[in-house]
């Protein structure tokens, strides 16, 4: 029972931001940046399919690395797959603050 209890709360506790390859890297930099101001616990979670998406995604980790800079925080991706459906892989990559 305890086991569940923990995990019910690391699912509470994570924000899943979608990317497509038509999403502005800025704008995504941004979300990334403020779900951590909200609440420096969430685990954040970027899910995209396709090349085009995942450069995108990579792009605003990359921008959003300024303004984790200015705060002493440096940000790295760890990438996994998801299954999405039947036949679709998704590629989820959390996003990792460590202190400078």
């Amino acid at each position: 029972m305890q086991k569940r209890i923990i995990m019910e709360s690391q699912i509470e506790n994570q924000k899943v931001l979608r990317c497509k390859s038509s999403t502005d890297a800025n704008k995504l930099a941004g979300s990334i940046y403020s779900t951590w101001v909200e609440n420096a616990e969430t685990t954040i979670l970027i899910r995209v399919i396709g090349a085009g998406s995942l450069n995108q995604a990579i792009k605003a980790v990359i921008v959003s690395n300024k303004y984790f800079s200015k705060k002493g925080y440096v940000v790295a991706v760890r990438p996994s797959f998801q299954d999405a459906t039947d036949k679709m892989t998704s590629i989820e990559l959390r996003v990792i603050l460590q202190k400078m």
